[in-house]
């Protein structure tokens, strides 16, 4: 690790873990390559996600009951 690295390290380490974290999430998003079409496609999935929901083709289920199952607590009964 060149000297500069090991410096901004050093710095990094003292910030407060929410500054770290952004620091983090910035870094990795500037390593990230952008596919053109991701935004269009993932434009297209969350329209048709609203119409399944809209149209009651899927049912939502309950954050109570979600949380619930994670917790593996019962889920209450309907």
């Amino acid at each position: 690790m060149s000297h500069a690295v090991i410096e901004v390290l050093d710095l990094a380490l003292k910030l407060p873990e929410t500054e770290r974290e952004l620091i983090v999430r910035q870094l990795v998003a500037s390593l990230e390559h952008h596919d053109p079409g991701y935004d269009e496609a993932y434009e297209a999935e969350i329209a048709r996600r609203l119409e399944d929901i809209r149209s009651g083709k899927v049912e939502l289920i309950p954050w109570e009951v979600v949380r619930k199952e994670l917790m593996g607590e019962e889920a209450p009964e309907d």
